[in-house]
């Protein structure tokens, strides 16, 4: 009896990462295509994105690292391509100019403001069916599995 629990428990646990599986490369799929249409390298729409997303007041270089887990010359590499097709620029920090914040430009901001206006997935969420307890519940336990994971890394 034990053993048929264990053997449905592992069943179901594999049954879960497959789904999750499929989802990621569902995402990755959608993902690789939008990059591609905006003739843009994965890693620079990520960066562009976090961009974005700060608004005016940029990010730190050192923390667009963090976030996309590449070392501090890449960085210099990817805002430098990223400066040159006029999507973002520097800006020292106003607080300690020794650091150095990334802003957005005015054709990155069309350019992203585009992405969201013109593509299905973000004009209607993939997430509408889902109630927002529900959404607040996925969102718990994705978080979950993200740190039981980093822990084991």
């Amino acid at each position: 009896m034990k053993k048929e629990n264990l053997n449905n428990k592992f069943q179901n646990d594999f049954n879960i990462l497959k789904d999750i599986f499929s989802v990621f490369k569902l995402t990755n799929k959608y993902y690789i295509k939008l990059c591609k249409k905006l003739n843009m390298k994965e890693i620079e729409f990520q960066a562009l994105y976090l961009i974005y997303i700060s608004k005016d007041k940029g990010v730190k270089m050192s923390l667009l690292g963090d976030e996309l887990e590449i070392v501090k010359s890449g960085v210099t590499v990817l805002v430098d391509r990223l400066s040159l097709a006029g999507l973002v620029k520097r800006r020292p920090d106003l607080e300690d100019r020794r650091i150095m914040n990334v802003i957005i430009t005015e054709k990155g901001n069309e350019i992203m403001n585009d992405v969201f206006r013109n593509n299905g997935i973000f004009k209607v969420s993939v997430l509408d069916f889902i109630q927002q307890d529900e959404k607040e519940l996925l969102c718990n336990l994705i978080i979950k599995v993200k740190e039981k994971l980093e822990s084991n890394i």
